[in-house]
């Protein structure tokens, strides 16, 4: 028993490793592209394939932010600075509800 252990784990491991498709697909599947070549300049405008919508944000006193965007849901628009840490809510029409991330009383 201890000894036909041994011999059946190396007879699967020959039949799982000789299981293989054989030879590696030919360079003519793969896409090769000349980065040497001159190719034609094209410009891509972003509306032509997504749908662009664009939201003027409130600005008051309380909501001035730099306008990082993190999130976009259906009802909401998540705004952060990058150096201060506050978060702005927007509703979807750009109007400010909120302003997150008071600043502690600690060090």
């Amino acid at each position: 028993m201890k000894r036909t252990l041994p011999v059946f784990i190396s007879l699967l491991f020959a039949l799982l490793t000789g299981c293989g498709e054989g030879n590696p697909p030919a360079t003519a599947d793969w896409i090769t592209i000349d980065i040497t070549a001159t190719y034609p300049e094209k410009e891509f405008i972003l509306q032509d394939f997504m749908d662009v919508e664009y939201v003027v944000l409130e600005t008051t006193d309380e909501l001035i932010t730099q306008g990082v965007v993190k999130a976009i849901g259906n009802e909401f628009l998540l705004v952060t600075n990058r150096v201060d840490g506050d978060i702005f809510i927007f509703d979807r029409n750009g109007k400010g509800i909120r302003k997150i991330n008071r600043w502690g009383a600690g060090e």
